[in-house]
């Protein structure tokens, strides 16, 4: 194969290769992979910030609780939120629960 061959089947090749890369950049650029739905439901921070609210949470007094729950009460009243269910009676030997 003699060098101008070469050059032939190079040259065209680079060029696709970039072109390809080129439009591939492109596309990448300009599509977005956000839904559409999702798209509408987003809207931009504010970047600004309402300092007259943060000088007024740093003007609070800290609140000191007048009792605090010992780990028994603590576990009576996160047990107690959870409802007991009944026993049910195993099936008898026929398969009906009504004995």
């Amino acid at each position: 194969m003699k060098q101008k061959d070469l050059f032939m089947i190079l040259i065209p090749s680079f060029v696709i290769v970039v072109f390809w890369i080129g439009l591939t950049i492109y596309h990448n650029s300009i599509s977005s992979t956000i839904p559409p739905a999702l798209n509408i439901q987003i809207k931009p921070i504010d970047p600004s910030f309402n300092t007259k609210a943060i000088a007024e949470l740093k003007r609070r007094k800290e609140i000191i609780p007048m009792f605090e729950m010992t780990e028994i009460e603590k576990l009576q009243s996160s047990s107690s939120a959870i409802p007991i269910l009944p026993s049910i009676p195993p099936a008898s030997e026929g398969g009906s629960l009504i004995p």
